[in-house]
């Protein structure tokens, strides 16, 4: 069975950058990136690709970045079965706000408020709180 550990917190606040450089540093670590499973709006895609990794016999550590749409979309309790995988990274919601907008992407950038309210929002506070461990991202 291979390891995973979870890196979940709001669009911006470093999630992608601390997974590319602790795999870069680290030969046994293998970053998971689950948007990549974001096709047709499928939750169920992110779902099966950690349940595969879950019951893999690779012996790397995966670390796998959490993105937006599945934070929204995979139900608390599965997070919950997962607790004490979970690693939030997290920054003020102005910050991540300017670090997301000046991502260089194709997809399309959300207004501030709107952003804030996807985010910010209490259920996804929930499970931000839900980690017993924490990383503050600063410039």
């Amino acid at each position: 069975m291979s390891n995973l550990i979870f890196f979940i917190g709001p669009g911006g606040a470093g999630k992608s950058t601390i997974c590319k450089q602790l795999e870069k540093d680290h030969a046994n670590l293998k970053r998971e990136k689950l948007d990549n499973y974001e096709k047709d709006n499928d939750p169920n895609l992110g779902i099966c690709r950690i349940e595969e990794l879950e019951k893999s016999e690779n012996t790397s550590v995966f670390l796998v970045d959490v993105g937006a749409f599945f934070q929204a979309h995979i139900p608390y309790n599965f997070w919950l079965k997962r607790q004490s995988k979970l690693i939030t990274i997290y920054n003020k919601p102005k910050f991540c706000y300017e670090v997301y907008k000046n991502r260089e992407t194709t997809k399309h950038r959300d207004e501030y408020n709107v952003h804030l309210n996807k985010e910010f929002n209490p259920e996804r506070k929930k499970l931000y709180e839900l980690s017993s461990f924490k990383i503050i991202t600063n410039k």
